[in-house]
């Protein structure tokens, strides 16, 4: 098992991800996601605020993945 890089071992403002079982960003990290989708794993992980403000954030973020990477804006049935 390696050792969790430095910088992955402290959080600044919080804990919020600290408790989770595995941190977003080493998620992120593994599975090499994009910026949009990485954000999407952050926002669906956190427990911080407004969980449905959240949530939100995260479909934000998928609906940029889809329109803005994969070029498809209505295909996926959501209009706009």
């Amino acid at each position: 098992m390696s050792r969790k890089p430095k910088t992955l071992k402290k959080q600044v403002a919080g804990n919020h991800y600290k408790k989770l079982g595995i941190e977003p960003i080493e998620y992120i990290l593994a599975n090499k996601l994009s910026y949009c989708c990485g954000n999407a794993v952050k926002y669906i992980s956190r427990d911080k605020g407004s969980r449905i403000d959240d949530l939100n954030k995260a479909i934000h973020y998928l609906e940029m993945e889809i329109e803005l990477v994969h070029k498809k804006g209505e295909k996926h049935g959501r209009k706009r």
